[in-house]
């Protein structure tokens, strides 16, 4: 039987002298809901596997060489990681309000390259579409190829881009986006992704 394994990201510390703490997880509700969804097809529960950010909190992130290892022996074929929060891919980079701090660790980093192929640009305030999904978007759609979004009252857009030269548009009101991906295998082997 194939398992699901939460994979958790904290919420960004308030206060960088405190450590984490395992309740302080990101959008934990709407994964329990998948992984509840997923078991009733079947799939089975493995623990979560918590990514903590490192102590030190580099505010970067890590070379390859650098990056933490996590052992994923016990995972077999056809387990699934589930993430149910944006991967802070380039949060740091944006400089972001409470930006999620990446765990740095090889795991962490296979997740990122996984959605890569999907989105050039993934932080808190800004999501843009790679070449490919670009190309896919459904007629009257297009204006979501760059989204910029609000940081503070919601994640709703603040700006839309179609890429075509008109630049920056408002948005239809109270509107946001929402991701889903689904890939089998993380590049570089091991579980799939939801």
């Amino acid at each position: 039987m194939s398992n699901v394994y939460p994979f958790l990201h904290f919420l960004p510390p308030r206060d960088r002298s405190r450590s984490l703490q395992p309740p302080q997880v990101r959008d934990e509700t709407a994964c329990r809901e998948l992984v509840v969804s997923l078991m009733r097809r079947g799939f089975g529960y493995g623990e979560p596997l918590l990514n903590f950010p490192p102590p030190t909190f580099p505010g970067r992130l890590l070379e390859e060489n650098e990056l933490l290892q996590v052992d994923v022996s016990f995972l077999e074929p056809g387990d699934f990681l589930v993430c149910a929060t944006r991967p802070p891919i380039h949060d740091i980079d944006h400089g972001d309000k409470k930006r999620m701090e990446p765990g740095n660790t090889d795991l962490e980093r296979r997740i990122f390259a996984a959605w890569r192929t999907y989105l050039e640009v993934c932080a808190r305030s800004h999501v843009k579409l790679a070449r490919g999904p670009q190309d896919a978007l459904p007629e009257g759609f297009e204006g979501r190829r760059d989204m910029a979004f609000l940081q503070g009252g919601g994640g709703n857009y603040k700006e839309l881009n179609d890429l075509e030269g008109s630049g920056w548009r408002p948005p239809p009101p109270n509107r946001t986006a929402a991701f889903l991906l689904r890939v089998e295998e993380l590049p570089g082997g091991g579980p799939g992704l939801i």
